[in-house]
């Protein structure tokens, strides 16, 4: 009975098109819409007739490629001059225009009221194709960010690498959604931009939407750096791109968003990118020669002599690490920081620190150095409340 229903109404639209039932034009309009109803109502009865949800979901998405096929046979017919049809779509009779409508629409009522159980990486029909991709390029050029906007450039990179896609051979139900989520999140950079509230740039917007295009990727990319050239000195630059890798890490993450499904995602793409930068910074102060000190320099502020700390280098690192989370330093990586105190101090133990000890002590402290060090802090607080 199911494909019964739904062979006949597919045969009356194939005989309407190619004007098969002999009946005016009027009446082949009223029958296909009336048939049309009929399907409407037939489908929701068929699917809450199926107890299994994987059938319900074969049920949907077999009607929903069979109502695409024909009407990409039909069109591509049409088109081609076949069946005595003229080879322009504009010459094309109304009744035939009326059929491709009635179809499109179908579609629509499938994706509204079955949305969960449609194949998204279905194609859109060729009939709609102009009209779908016209549509999303004008809302997001109307969307599009004024000249005097700071991300402008980026939009009109963006808006560029949309209309490419959208020439691709195959425009699908999932490209389609994205084009329209992401058009929404443009606009919402644009108000937050006339009305001055939050801060939300494009590029949060391309990250958060997973806006994957290589070419935009480079172009973020590009940005970064220059932004970070701009800071001076190595510890600025990594503290920079450490900022920007905070901003990445924390965008929303929605797995089922992707301009391209097969590229890596934009969030994971920039942060590998800025955490190899950072590491490479960081090498770059750990190994990068010291500045010799003034010749006119006390001995004690020399290279030559170091201060000897009463602590071993575990606890000079652990020292270290509480100052910089307290605030009290701040300034400098702790690659540059450990440099610095292999180079003025030494240890109970050791006349020559080695900077990338500390460094590795500094990330990893021990719980008995922690408790030297807290039983040296305690001392601090007994002096520090007492006269001096």
């Amino acid at each position: 009975m199911e494909e019964s229903i739904i062979t006949r109404y597919l045969d009356l639209i194939k005989k309407v098109f190619s004007g098969e039932e002999a009946i005016p034009a009027v009446a082949a309009e009223q029958t296909v819409s009336l048939e049309t109803e009929k399907i409407k109502s037939f489908l929701p009865r068929m699917f809450y007739s199926m107890e299994e949800e994987d059938r319900q979901r074969a049920f949907i998405r077999n009607f929903q490629s069979r109502v695409i096929w024909l009407s990409d046979c039909l069109y591509g017919n049409c088109l081609n001059g076949k069946s005595g049809q003229p080879g322009k779509c504009g010459e094309m009779p109304s009744v035939r225009q009326f059929v491709l409508s009635t179809l499109d629409q179908l579609l629509d009522y499938i994706l509204i009221y079955f949305r969960p159980y449609c194949n998204e990486d279905q194609k859109i029909t060729e009939y709609s194709r102009t009209a779908v991709t016209g549509d999303i390029l004008g809302k997001l050029e109307a969307e599009g960010l004024p000249s005097s906007h700071p991300d402008h450039l980026l939009f009109e990179k963006v808006l560029a690498a949309v209309q490419q896609r959208l020439r691709e051979p195959i425009i699908t139900y999932r490209l389609v959604s994205y084009l329209e989520i992401l058009t929404a999140a443009v606009g919402y950079v644009n108000e937050n931009a006339r009305e001055q509230s939050l801060p939300v740039t494009l590029s949060d917007i391309l990250i958060a939407c997973n806006f994957n295009d290589h070419l935009i990727l480079y172009s973020l990319v590009s940005a970064i750096r220059e932004e970070t050239d701009r800071q001076y000195p190595d510890s600025a630059k990594a503290e920079h791109l450490g900022r920007w890798q905070k901003r990445v890490n924390q965008e929303p993450d929605n797995p089922s968003l992707a301009f391209h499904l097969r590229n890596e995602r934009a969030s994971d793409f920039l942060s590998k990118w800025l955490r190899a930068e950072i590491l490479f910074l960081e090498g770059r102060s750990r190994f990068s020669p010291a500045v010799p000190a003034p010749s006119d320099l006390p001995g004690f502020l020399r290279n030559d002599r170091k201060l000897e700390l009463n602590l071993s280098v575990a606890q000079i690192a652990c020292l270290m690490r509480i100052f910089t989370e307290c605030g009290i330093i701040q300034n400098g990586s702790p690659s540059e920081l450990s440099a610095f105190m292999a180079s003025h101090f030494r240890s109970k133990k050791q006349k020559h620190i080695s900077p990338e000890s500390l460094r590795v002590k500094y990330y990893n402290i021990e719980e008995s150095t922690r408790e030297e060090v807290c039983r040296l802090i305690r001392r601090f607080l007994q002096k520090a409340g007492s006269p001096i």
